[in-house]
């Protein structure tokens, strides 16, 4: 039969274990654990100073939702990553879509994004797919800048580019590349 000690004064065995851990035993650094009532979800987490083992639940970070129920811990992505659709007229670009572009066309940069948004492109024609700075923004590939509300131009089918909003300098960065884009 396994036994288990550390934390009590006396050993816990097999035959009355179930009975302690139905009581939800708070192990708050005493040498006598006490009765405490734990919410859906919540779990023992260990730490460096008294208590040594405490309750608590998840924190979710960014892009995770948590959800807590009866003898259940539920962890899942928020967000479907990007949407994508076809485009072949001009039109202004959303954060964190991707378009595929089927004819000759301007895409305006989104006017007020925050750190961290992303759009992605990429040219499914032989036609000229022009990327457009907004509102003093400007774009970036390598060490190559455009001017302020300036452009990336495809200059092949099949040239992709994902733009990444720096604030600072407002700029969008490509975060990668395919083909031979023309910064103006």
């Amino acid at each position: 039969m396994t036994s288990f000690s550390g934390f009590f004064n006396t050993p816990i065995s097999g035959t009355n274990l179930p009975s302690v851990v139905a009581q939800n035993v708070d192990f708050s650094g005493s040498s006598t654990p006490s009765a405490q009532v734990t919410a859906n979800g919540q779990l023992l987490i260990g730490a460096s100073s008294a208590p040594y083992i405490r309750v608590n639940t998840l924190t979710a970070g960014s892009g995770i939702a948590i959800t807590n129920a009866a003898g259940s811990i539920t962890i899942a992505a928020t967000g479907a990553g990007f949407a994508w659709s076809d485009q072949s007229l001009s039109f202004t670009a959303a954060k964190e879509n991707g378009y595929f572009t089927t004819a000759a066309l301007t895409a305006l940069l989104p006017a007020a994004p925050a750190e961290g948004d992303t759009v992605a492109f990429i040219s499914d024609t032989t036609s000229v797919l022009t990327i457009q700075a907004n509102g003093g923004q400007a774009v970036r590939l390598g060490s190559t800048i455009s001017a302020v509300n300036g452009t990336a131009a495809s200059t092949a089918r099949g040239d992709s580019i994902e733009l990444v909003y720096r604030s600072t300098g407002s700029v969008w960065i490509a975060l990668s590349s395919v083909g031979n884009w023309s910064i103006t």
